[in-house]
């Protein structure tokens, strides 16, 4: 599968220096910013997914590289982009960034899309317990991937049905739309409530 002799050529510019692609934030709530690669978050084809979703599952490529493209594939409006989020969840190595990714959608840049909710929250509540972490080549920094599961679960669920009072007030508004470690207390109760949630009555 390939796109237009344009497209293809903002792929290879991705590829090519996967680090220079994604810049810095410069503020907490917005992390990460394209800087390559941007026309191929414009429109709803859902060829361009398939085609960053094919690369980006490709285990033989730089993991720079395959993070790279999941963040352009994050900043796409098209709505079979949650599925192809949904898959990377079972590939650890990609599972931090897709979770924070589906949790983020419709939030200061990026698009918000049709969903299935119910889906969304079922591919995140099977990886609950995941206790890795996470290196950010971009911040170089380590985050628990646990803490980004349970913060794109709590936004997706609707921060309101969750017992925030042991955040402070800012981080607890923000829960899933920055990159954010949880205290071990925290963790544990909001890991607790997640698995209390019943996915099934989700649309």
């Amino acid at each position: 599968m390939t796109l237009s002799d344009d497209l293809e050529r903002e792929l290879r510019a991705v590829r090519a220096d996967p680090i220079d692609a994604v810049g810095l934030g410069d503020t907490g709530y917005l992390p990460y910013v394209l800087r390559r690669g941007e026309p191929l978050t414009h429109g709803a084809e859902p060829a361009v997914t398939a085609r960053l979703a094919s690369a980006i599952a490709d285990r033989s490529a730089p993991l720079t590289e395959r993070l790279a493209l999941l963040q352009v594939l994050g900043l796409r409006g098209d709505p079979s982009v949650d599925g192809a989020l949904i898959d990377a969840l079972a590939d650890p190595a990609l599972r931090p960034l897709a979770a924070y990714l589906l949790g983020r959608a419709g939030f200061k840049g990026y698009p918000r899309r049709a969903r299935s909710t119910r889906a969304a929250l079922a591919g995140l509540a099977a990886q609950l317990d995941d206790g890795s972490e996470f290196h950010d080549p971009w911040h170089d920094q380590s985050l628990h991937t646990q803490d980004l599961v349970v913060a794109a679960f709590v936004r997706i669920a609707g921060p309101e049905r969750f017992d925030l009072s042991a955040l402070d007030r800012p981080r607890a508004e923000m829960i899933g739309y920055e990159l954010a470690e949880l205290d071990p207390a925290s963790r544990s109760s909001l890991v607790a409530q997640c698995k209390a949630v019943d996915v099934a009555t989700y649309h």
